[in-house]
């Protein structure tokens, strides 16, 4: 009888142990979701540092491969409002900023609806105290398209991979920069499905030249 115990026993502690001691798989996540996202940036421009930041509602939808931005940014002394569609299956973004004219260009950042298989795991933290806390885990995202070169720090919470932050240091359209990121008010599904759709006057934009695209508005990092 003892034997059998302690069979049993064994068995268990192997199955469990090594449960427990694996790091998480990268995640995704939730296919549509929405958000407040505040993200400051310093750039280096040819040897001039510069401040920018931009503070948006961001709605993100896995099956249209489509994410939509709208809300204010700010460079050194200036302001104004932008919008942005990005449409990862036609690789195209439309910007509008302060009302003007409809700015059309390539997009050459890959969707990132999920951690990366290539990231690191950098552990898990929690967040908050007690019954009022959270779970999170942290990645190393390493980015190496044509547009975004670098590595973000990336946390999500460790139950359904909602983006709580990011850190990020590198290059954005050559332009270097350390960027801040934090998502707050998140919420499930999209409340307005009209935040993906076209602009009257993005209809007929001709498209820009990469040197008139806006190197930091299109820096989503998770």
């Amino acid at each position: 009888m003892k034997m059998k115990t302690a069979i049993a026993v064994f068995s268990v502690l192997i199955v469990v142990v090594p449960a427990m001691s694996q790091p998480p798989q990268p995640c995704c996540t939730p296919p549509q979701w929405e958000g407040n996202v505040a993200q400051s940036q310093g750039q280096n421009v040819a040897g001039q540092g510069h401040r920018a930041a931009q503070i948006m509602k961001l709605s993100m939808d896995a099956n249209l491969k489509k994410v939509a931005h709208r809300g204010q940014w700010y460079y050194d002394q200036q302001e104004g409002t932008f919008q942005l569609l990005q449409d990862f299956k036609a690789g195209v973004q439309y910007q509008i900023t302060n009302g003007g004219p409809c700015v059309k260009s390539k997009l050459t950042q890959p969707w990132m609806g999920c951690i990366p298989k290539t990231s690191k795991f950098m552990g898990s933290a929690v967040l908050g105290l007690g019954d009022d806390s959270i779970k999170v885990n942290n990645w190393a995202i390493f980015m190496n398209s044509s547009s975004l070169m670098g590595t973000s720090y990336t946390q999500v919470t460790a139950k359904d991979c909602v983006p709580i932050g990011s850190s990020f240091q590198g290059s954005a359209n050559g332009v270097g920069m350390m960027s801040v990121q934090g998502v707050t008010n998140v919420s499930a599904g999209i409340k307005d499905p009209s935040v993906f759709s076209l602009p009257a006057s993005c209809q007929k934009a001709k498209e820009a030249d990469e040197k008139d695209k806006d190197s930091g508005m299109d820096i989503r990092l998770f």
